[in-house]
C-alpha cells in the first residue's frame, strides 16, 4: 500500500521579515494617528467640562449676588485688595478650590516660565493669590476682572489649563480663553461672536499681541479640533 504525503509550504524567513516590516510600516503610521485622535477626544471632553463648570458658576453667583453688571464699577483702579475681595465674593464660593497659585510650583508647574503661543512669551499666570488657583478637577483658572491699565472692566478674561501643571502648556492645546461678559450676562468662549477669519487668525496665529480663540474655534466646529 502507498502513502500519499502532502508536503506543506511553510514561510520562509524572507516572507516573516517582509511581512513584520509591513506590519511595523502601518504600525508606525497607524499609533501616532490614534494617539493624536485620543489627545483630541480628551481635550474637547476636558474644555467641555471646564466651560460647563464656569457657566454654572457665574449663573449661581448671579442668583446669589445680584445682576452681574453690578458686581464692579468699571473703570475704577482695580487694586490687589479689591481684586481679591471681588473674586474671594463672586467666583470662589462657587468654585471648588483646592489651593491658590502664587507661584507656579505651588500648583504642580516646574518652573515660573510664562505660557507659550508659538514663539511669543504671552501670559504668566502667576499674579497673586487673588486671582491663580487649581481646582479640584485638576484645572488652573486664572480671572483677570481689569485691562491692562488695571481698571475693572465688564468683559472679562478667564484662562483655563485644563490639565494644570501637564505639558504642554501651550495655547490652543490645553490653555483656553473665555470671556465672563457681565453685562449680558454670560461665559464665551474669546473671538466666539468674531467671523471665522478673525477666530482662525488669533488661533493659529504666533503674534504675541492677542491671546487665543481656540476653544471658539473648537465650539462652532461642533467640538471637534480641527487644526491639530
Amino acid at each position: 500500500m502507498k502513502h500519499h504525503y502532502k508536503i506543506k509550504k511553510a514561510f520562509t524567513l524572507a516572507e516573516v521579515l517582509i511581512t513584520l516590516g509591513i506590519i511595523g510600516i502601518v504600525a508606525a503610521l497607524t499609533f501616532p494617528m490614534l494617539i493624536n485622535n485620543y489627545n483630541k477626544q480628551v481635550t474637547v471632553a476636558r474644555l467641555k467640562k471646564a466651560y460647563s463648570a464656569l457657566s454654572q458658576v457665574f449663573v449661581l453667583s448671579v442668583k446669589d449676588n445680584g445682576e452681574a453688571v453690578n458686581w464692579v464699577s468699571a473703570g475704577t483702579t482695580a487694586t490687589e485688595e479689591s481684586m481679591g475681595e471681588y473674586i474671594d465674593t463672586h467666583w470662589i464660593p462657587y468654585l471648588k478650590v483646592l489651593r491658590y497659585c502664587n507661584s507656579a510650583k505651588n500648583c504642580g508647574y516646574r518652573t515660573e516660565t510664562k505660557y507659550w503661543n508659538g514663539n511669543y512669551n504671552q501670559l504668566s499666570l502667576w499674579q497673586g493669590r487673588q486671582q491663580s488657583f487649581l481646582t479640584v478637577d485638576g484645572m488652573l483658572v486664572f480671572i483677570r476682572p481689569h485691562d491692562g491699565a488695571l481698571r475693572f472692566t465688564t468683559s472679562q478674561y478667564i484662562f483655563v489649563d485644563i490639565n494644570a501643571g501637564a505639558p504642554p502648556n501651550v495655547y490652543g492645546k490645553d490653555i483656553f480663553v473665555f470671556v465672563a461678559d457681565l453685562e449680558k450676562p454670560r461665559i464665551v468662549p474669546l473671538g466666539y461672536n468674531s467671523s471665522d477669519d478673525d477666530i482662525d487668525k488669533r488661533c493659529f496665529s504666533n503674534t504675541a499681541d492677542c491671546f487665543s480663540t481656540c476653544a471658539a474655534r473648537i465650539m462652532k466646529d461642533g467640538w471637534t479640533i480641527t487644526y491639530w
